[in-house]
């Protein structure tokens, strides 16, 4: 086998969603995986009303920051701000 025939094969098994946990539940099988993913994001950018109490108390919130805490907020998030906020939700 070719060498970058190889690499592709590499690239393409690291680029793909072999296993998925979802709520202590393993699945493997590609289309429960899919189906999964879909649903999820599908949930999330659904056009459901947003709650405006909610969305004030961040609003607010926000806007009580101090400019530093402001300029924090602002630049690329970092992998580990995802990370934490994502075992944060737990």
């Amino acid at each position: 086998m070719s060498y970058f025939l190889r690499r592709e094969k590499q690239n393409a098994a690291m680029s793909t969603i072999s296993e998925l946990s979802i709520s202590g539940r393993k699945v493997t099988e590609t289309a429960e995986i899919l189906k999964l993913c879909r649903d999820f994001y599908a949930e999330l950018y659904n056009s459901e009303q947003t709650d405006k109490n909610v969305m004030s108390y961040w609003l607010i919130l926000v806007s009580k920051l101090q400019s530093s805490e402001l300029a924090a907020c602002d630049g690329p998030i970092t992998v580990q701000e995802c990370i934490t906020a994502i075992n944060s939700g737990k």
